[in-house]
């Protein structure tokens, strides 16, 4: 699996593991450990011909201006293997870049994941998945619901990050040039 996202800055990285290890020692909640970077995705997909999707993304970023996004609130995917997470604002910036990613990354991509597309995407950094049962998830969310969990994130830079056969890492990454 590949994620087209942006990581987050210093301090929210550092507010976002903090609540990543609320989650675990109070709720035996580890599972984000899989993927420990904190981040936001724009997309992902099984596969992109990654070539041609790096130079796709270096160009987008050159033409991309850093912006600040916030969280809000905590939600919830529901379904077989819940998510945990807290929403990103939508915004116009963010909104438009998404657009962007996705007519340049789509066409570079096979079997995208429709949760991601322009009119479905929710942007949101995850705080607990993979490991989440009735009981754990109502701990999580007992934890968290009565504290602030609003982050300032810059949003400066494209990454591809992959997950194949239990390893995990960063592709690439380009950060915007216009300031």
């Amino acid at each position: 699996m590949y994620v087209l996202a942006s990581l987050l800055n210093p301090a929210a990285t550092l507010q976002t593991q903090e609540i990543w290890q609320v989650l675990e020692t109070g709720c035996g909640l580890a599972g984000i450990k899989v993927t420990p970077l904190p981040h936001f995705s724009w997309q992902s997909a099984a596969e992109y011909d990654v070539d041609r999707l790096e130079a796709a993304i270096r160009a987008l970023a050159e033409e991309e201006q850093p912006f600040h996004a916030n969280t809000t609130g905590l939600g919830i995917f529901t379904g077989t293997n819940p998510v945990l997470y807290t929403s990103l604002v939508k915004s116009r910036l963010l909104l438009d870049l998404q657009e962007r990613v996705w007519q340049v990354a789509a066409p570079l991509a096979t079997r995208l994941n429709a949760h991601y597309e322009p009119s479905a995407w929710v942007p949101h950094i995850t705080l607990a998945y993979r490991d989440i049962t009735r009981e754990n998830l109502a701990c999580g969310i007992q934890n968290l619901a009565f504290q602030p969990i609003g982050m300032e994130i810059l949003v400066d830079h494209l990454a591809l990050i992959y997950e194949v056969d239990g390893q995990f890492g960063i592709k690439f990454r380009y950060d915007f040039s216009r300031h």
